[in-house]
């Protein structure tokens, strides 16, 4: 029995079969697997309950997302468009990734996966709010969808599958076109010019100004780079 099917267990108390919420915590080797079966069809049909709940804030998220590509800040799309040279240029080898595999898996390292994910596991970073044990658990499940969205994973539904992994499986195909028609559009928008990625980072400069030590960024930088400048040489060496 997995950890996610303990939510609710029942007992037998006089004739009279009572159920209840209990911890999370791992079953005694002498739980009866008729009970375990019967927690599992409990806790099923709360869990696509609350699903069908969230849905609608859940799509409206996504597509604040991965739905507006005319507002995508020009730093983004210049970084975007880097990767896919290097894609084009490393990984098109024979033996290698397909390119455009790889530039979407940088892609999604950089984005979704780095922000989204964590925003999505951290309400707190956003909302002036305590996050609680339950809403924790939730997000984890959202979060999770999202990072297999990325990662392209759909999850195999068995009868030991965990319920929050395979929760959204029938859904994972339609955000994993999302997630990949929203590079695209990126990649068909115009390359930003000098002036304004210039813009765009003076902007950003002044939004930040006085958060940020300058020395102490440096001595961040030349610490990483003294830490790892073996690994650092050898990776430059292997591109020339």
């Amino acid at each position: 029995m997995r950890r996610d099917y303990t939510r609710i267990q029942t007992q037998d108390l006089d004739g009279r079969r009572i159920k209840h919420l209990m911890p999370e915590e791992p079953p005694s080797a002498g739980m009866k697997e008729s009970r375990i079966q019967l927690d599992k069809e409990i806790s099923a049909p709360r869990l696509l309950v609350m699903k069908r709940t969230v849905e609608p804030f859940l799509n409206d998220f996504l597509s604040s997302v991965f739905n507006k590509v005319d507002e995508t800040p020009a730093t983004l799309k210049h970084i975007f468009d880097f990767f896919d040279e290097m894609a084009a240029t490393y990984c098109s080898g024979s033996g290698q990734e397909n390119p455009e595999d790889c530039a979407e898996a940088w892609k999604s390292n950089s984005l979704p996966q780095h922000y989204w994910v964590t925003t999505l596991t951290h309400p707190s970073y956003v909302f002036d709010m305590r996050q609680s044990r339950c809403a924790d658990q939730s997000v984890s499940v959202l979060a999770n969808m999202l990072d297999n969205a990325c990662k392209k994973v759909i999850p195999e539904m068995t009868e030991d599958s965990s319920l929050n992994r395979v929760l959204f499986v029938k859904d994972l195909p339609g955000y994993i076109k999302t997630i990949r028609e929203y590079y695209g559009g990126i990649a068909r928008c115009p390359a930003p010019t000098a002036v304004e990625l210039q813009r765009e980072f003076n902007t950003i400069g002044q939004e930040f100004t006085g958060l940020f030590s300058r020395f102490g960024s440096l001595k961040l930088l030349y610490d990483f780079t003294c830490r790892d400048a073996a690994d650092l040489l050898d990776a430059v060496a292997e591109m020339m």
